[in-house]
């Protein structure tokens, strides 16, 4: 509920800036996110060269809005009883990083805009590439924006790298804050983890005093990044997914969240803007697409898909297994036992943790397959025996 209202608010207040064919976005104050990917090569090529990569942006007019900002940020402190202990600093400094948690809400989106970005590795573009000719071929231009501000590019880049070699995208031309992007490069074979972030690997709020807290200075859930590690050396440095159907106006939020707890891995999530407006209910179909882009890409990995209860993970992942058994190798799910503005009769009479629902989501799926989990140490030897087979 606290963010359907942020986004509702922060579409009403946004205004959205039109450009022409020739604008870039860092030459008029814009800000520019490039989200983190991965490379792949062509599975069914023995090229080992030829890398595919998918460039996400999204473009904001940072300075509308400013005054709901802050008023957002007043109402959310008052909506949490004015509770900042714990939350890493004194008030002044809370709200100062609730701001900037929320600010994105209230950004506009700016339509048919464009970046140039410059790869910082030794890669080169192939003669019919969107790089540029002689000393800037390592530059590249990405757009134009749709009607919500992203924008995304497939780029196809020469060269060999190692599995696990993460290189640094840049925007250039900007003096604003704008994200690079590291792109990771997976060979074909191997292990893959796509996570769910929230209530899976992120505590959230479980009463309306805890929210600011959550929001300013969130924690793990506990065990997880010792478990993560763990699966990372155990299984060979895999590949990491992080799948989320938060707003993707958290990117900037959950990608310093996982940076400090978490293997690298791309975060993906949500575009919510009144073009998908019904995109809020649609859990399990924005998950499924996003698996289906990483199955065509990683065919041949052998992945483990961890999620939780509070949302459709069972469903999503017992989908996709049906679809394609011989990719998922196996479903770990934590059971959640308390959220925040969860009616108790509404709890009750839908139980996230019902037994029917676990064998309802995992109908025709071998038991081996599949875990319903309370602490992390239970999937230790699970990891174990998957890797051993």
């Amino acid at each position: 509920m606290f963010i359907a209202l942020l986004w509702v608010f922060g579409k009403l207040s946004a205004r959205k800036k039109h450009c022409d064919e020739d604008h870039h976005a860092c030459e008029s104050g814009e800000e520019v996110w490039l989200l983190d990917n991965a490379a792949s090569l062509d599975p069914n090529s023995s090229d080992e060269e030829a890398w595919t990569v998918e460039y996400k942006a999204k473009y904001y007019a940072v300075q509308s809005g400013t005054r709901l900002k802050y008023a957002a940020t007043k109402g959310t402190m008052m909506f949490g009883g004015g509770n900042y202990k714990g939350s890493g600093g004194d008030r002044q400094t809370v709200e100062g990083t609730l701001t900037e948690r929320i600010a994105p809400f209230f950004n506009g989106a700016t339509v048919n805009e464009r970046c140039k970005i410059r790869i910082d590795a030794d890669l080169r573009p192939p003669k019919d590439g969107l790089g540029e000719h002689g000393e800037q071929e390592k530059t590249y231009k990405l757009g134009p924006s749709d009607c919500e501000g992203r924008s995304e590019n497939l780029i196809t880049l020469r060269g060999t790298r190692k599995n696990g070699e993460v290189m640094t995208t840049r925007v250039l031309e900007t003096d604003l804050p704008s994200f690079e992007c590291r792109t990771v490069f997976g060979k074909p074979e191997g292990w893959a983890i796509i996570s769910d972030i929230d209530d899976t690997v992120k505590q959230t709020a479980t009463d309306r005093r805890g929210l600011v807290e959550a929001t300013t200075d969130p924690k793990p859930v506990a065990g997880t990044p010792e478990f993560y590690k763990f699966m990372s050396e155990q299984l060979n440095n895999p590949m990491f997914w992080y799948l989320s159907n938060s707003s993707d106006n958290f990117f900037p939020y959950l990608r310093a969240f996982r940076s400090l707890h978490f293997p690298f891995g791309p975060v993906t999530l949500r575009n919510i803007g009144f073009t998908n407006l019904f995109g809020v209910l649609g859990q399990t179909k924005f998950k499924v697409g996003e698996m289906e882009k990483i199955r065509q890409a990683f065919p041949k990995r052998h992945v483990i898909c961890i999620g939780d209860t509070s949302g459709k993970d069972p469903e999503t992942y017992g989908n996709m297994y049906r679809r394609h058994p011989e990719w998922i190798k196996g479903i770990f799910i934590r059971r959640v036992h308390k959220k925040f503005l969860e009616f108790e009769f509404w709890k009750e009479k839908n139980s996230r943790n019902r037994e029917s629902r676990f064998k309802e989501a995992f109908r025709d799926i071998p038991d081996h397959v599949w875990h319903v989990f309370d602490d992390p140490k239970e999937l230790y030897e699970r990891v174990q025996d998957l890797h051993t087979e």
